[in-house]
């Protein structure tokens, strides 16, 4: 009921029901504590380690341990060290517990932990990992405005990761995460083995940096980054149906040039991209100069889903530059379908710039009442020209000249190009559709050489 004041180590076994509490003040070189349910109702502190194996704790007093600390309070039990004086200066291991709560007036770095329930951190510093981190339920980081939180070992959390507070933010996970809601005055940098989700809206101040190595990218609230944003998923590496998506909406848009944590791998990439502004004020950035944004690859085949979606309201205007629309624009790189949503023909111009070998597919390309897409500086291909073209060859490499420039000439001049077509007809006549048109050739771009066509 006193103080306890020792130099050497405390030992306390209490295999009974009930609860240990010391009531006075305790100074120790190292304690280990193994017991039911303890009461700390004055300081505590420990030269050395500290460990506590219990069922659960009431803490009165700040906890002070200089050495590495072990929590124990077994799978089902909830435990709360969360005084406002606690210093765990050295690592904190949970071996077991399921609403875990701890507060440290500087920082928190966890070793090998396993919490079953959800995980309650606050550090006036920063929260760090020099181990492996399982949370079966949510997670709420909150570190001092200015300090960083870095959890980058093999982590699970099973589920939302919600930041109150933090400077830099850097999360791994072996499997999926869901981000909860989170205010970071710098970048956020998630790096998980399954898909990327939210639960809650992103207030970042800095960049944004999301990688998954086997699922979907799905950040679609209503988020504010406002540095650059990189995603990457899983291509589908040509095969259809396959890959993965990217799904990123916010008030602004700014494809990123490099990780903010550091390494090269940038832009949006995935199978399937949607960018989406979040209102009228929102802008997806091309920042004025040739180069400066990442760059955006699409690289689902050609089809009915769209390989690249872009959303935005008529009051955001033109995306890019219309004085330079061939070095000023939203960097992309996808030979599929190109869609866009706030499509009227007042919304504004999109210019699109990238490589001339791989030509996007714009819908209603050369339609005078949707939105006008062009793909370094011309009307972006619309997809059933392709066909048409094709078609053209076809009849180059069979030398009906004549007959191939009336019809696609009228094909054409009314932009109602069909896929397959071959003209049949003499000037004048409509051309008609040939099932046995070239298959697979709307997939490329065709030359004619050596008396054969080949794809580029």
């Amino acid at each position: 009921s006193g103080t306890l004041d020792l130099a050497n180590a405390l030992t306390q076994t209490n295999a009974a029901t009930g609860t240990t509490t010391f009531s006075g003040a305790v100074s120790v070189g190292s304690a280990s504590l193994k017991g039911t349910d303890y009461a700390l109702n004055n300081s505590f502190a420990s030269a050395g380690n500290f460990s506590l194996i219990g069922t659960g704790v009431n803490q009165l007093g700040a906890l002070t341990v200089a050495g590495t600390s072990t929590l124990g309070f077994g799978a089902g039990n909830s435990a709360a060290l969360a005084h406002a004086g606690n210093n765990f200066v050295g690592t904190v291991s949970v071996v077991s517990g399921n609403n875990v709560t701890l507060n440290d007036i500087d920082t928190i770095d966890f070793g090998n932990s396993s919490v079953s329930g959800g995980l309650v951190v606050t550090a006036s510093g920063a929260i760090t990992d020099s181990g492996n981190i399982s949370v079966g339920g949510g997670s709420t980081l909150t570190a001092g405005a200015a300090n960083d939180i870095t959890l980058d070992n093999a982590n699970s959390f099973g589920g939302a990761v919600a930041v109150v507070s933090a400077k830099n933010v850097l999360l791994n996970a072996m499997g999926a995460i869901n981000l909860g809601p989170s205010t970071i005055s710098g970048y956020l940098d998630v790096t998980a083995g399954g898909s990327i989700t939210q639960s809650g809206i992103l207030n970042i101040t800095g960049d944004l940096w999301a990688k998954t190595t086997g699922g979907n990218i799905d950040l679609g609230l209503s988020n504010h980054v406002g540095g650059t944003v990189s995603s990457i998923a899983p291509l589908s590496n040509g095969v259809a149906g396959a890959g993965n998506s990217i799904v990123f909406k916010s008030d602004h848009i700014k494809v990123g040039l490099a990780r903010p944590s550091g390494g090269a791998e940038s832009g949006i990439t995935a199978a399937r991209v949607t960018i989406e502004t979040v209102n009228g004020s929102a802008d997806i950035d091309y920042e004025g100069k040739a180069g400066s944004t990442g760059l955006i690859t699409a690289d689902a085949p050609l089809g009915a889903t769209a390989s690249l979606t872009i959303r935005t309201t008529s009051a955001n205007g033109v995306i890019g530059d219309s004085s330079a629309p061939t070095t000023k624009g939203l960097r992309v790189q996808t030979s599929g379908l190109v869609q866009v949503f706030g499509d009227g023909i007042a919304d504004g111009t999109i210019f699109l710039i990238g490589d001339d070998a791989v030509q996007p597919k714009y819908e209603f390309s050369g339609d005078p009442l949707h939105r006008s897409v062009k793909y370094n500086g011309v009307d972006a291909t619309n997809a059933q020209l392709t066909g048409a073209l094709d078609a053209a060859y076809l009849d180059i490499r069979n030398q009906t000249t004549e007959i191939r420039e009336s019809g696609f000439a009228k094909e054409n001049a009314s932009k109602v190009l069909r896929r397959g077509v071959v003209t049949s007809a003499g000037p004048g006549q409509p051309a008609v559709d040939d099932s046995t048109g070239l298959a697979g050739m709307e997939l490329c771009d065709g030359t004619y050489g050596n008396g054969a066509l080949a794809c580029q």
